[in-house]
């Protein structure tokens, strides 16, 4: 008995380590951004009267109505898929009306999902098997609930009749013009910010703006590529730099988001030089 003890624990151990699941709230964002919102890690909520075990909030702050959020997540090792459902919580007395949720798999546009205030949280499931970073931007006031990295595939329910149509398309359909970025002229400098323009896309409701760091001043900082997104009504973003936001070459590029999840391609690519001293 003795003998046979250790290896018992042994076993008991290597089988409690195995995690299927790893809950988003229990990772630290690798990138958190917000503009007149914040972010809001919760223990229990609920979404059109349906109570979610945990999850993360984006609220108003302020009085503005562009209200965004941003999180950056590495995926854990040996993920599969990113799960969750979608939505805007009921603690939302403003009536914001909708909000969209939009996910990226190691930079490219993967989903797009839209929730309407109180509807029954949309469930998602995003594949990431081998991806190494996963990022996702939520517009309005909105809330995603018992999310997170599986390492199986998870089958979600059909969707429910009173839940938007828009949670189905997986796949980036081309019906719409690829997106053509005028502004900025490339190698122009700037210090504080920095306005972005491209051209109107039929059918788009809206925009997102990526942002990539691709040489940095101070490489002791940031030893990596560093990647910022933006969301966008018209045909426009001004971004004016937190201080956060270090010299270096950036790179723009932009993607339209139609209706029941069309993208286009990005745009064509713009190069621009931040010096802050």
């Amino acid at each position: 008995m003795i003998q046979v003890l250790p290896i018992l624990l042994a076993l008991t151990a290597m089988q409690t380590s195995k995690k299927p699941e790893v809950k988003l709230v229990d990772l630290t964002p690798v990138t958190q951004v917000t503009k007149s919102s914040t972010f809001k890690f919760s223990k229990e909520f609920s979404i059109g009267g349906i109570v979610l075990k945990e999850g993360v909030l984006l609220l108003p702050q302020g009085d503005s109505i562009e209200r965004t959020g941003r999180l950056v997540y590495s995926v854990p090792r040996g993920s599969l898929s990113f799960h969750g459902q979608f939505g805007i919580p009921d603690s939302d007395t403003e009536g914001t009306g909708e909000a969209v949720l939009a996910i990226f798999v190691d930079g490219e546009p993967l989903q797009e999902i839209r929730a309407v205030s109180g509807q029954k949280p949309v469930r998602f499931d995003a594949g990431v098997k081998g991806a190494k970073s996963l990022m996702f931007t939520m517009t309005g006031t909105a809330a995603i609930g018992d999310a997170a990295f599986s390492s199986s595939t998870v089958s979600t329910k059909t969707t429910p009749k009173t839940t938007p149509p828009q949670e189905t398309p997986h796949k980036l359909p081309t019906e719409m013009g690829r997106v053509n970025l005028t502004s900025p002229e490339n190698g122009v400098s700037v210090r504080d910010g920095i306005t972005f323009k491209w051209d109107a896309v039929p059918e788009a409701i809206s925009y997102g703006v990526e942002i990539v760091m691709i040489t940095n001043s101070d490489t002791k900082k940031i030893p990596t590529r560093y990647l910022r997104a933006f969301s966008a009504r018209n045909e426009s973003f001004e971004w004016n730099f937190s201080e956060d936001v270090l010299s270096g070459e950036y790179q723009v590029s932009v993607i339209a988001f139609g209706k029941a999840g069309v993208l286009t391609k990005f745009s064509n690519s713009k190069r621009f030089k931040v010096v802050r001293k």
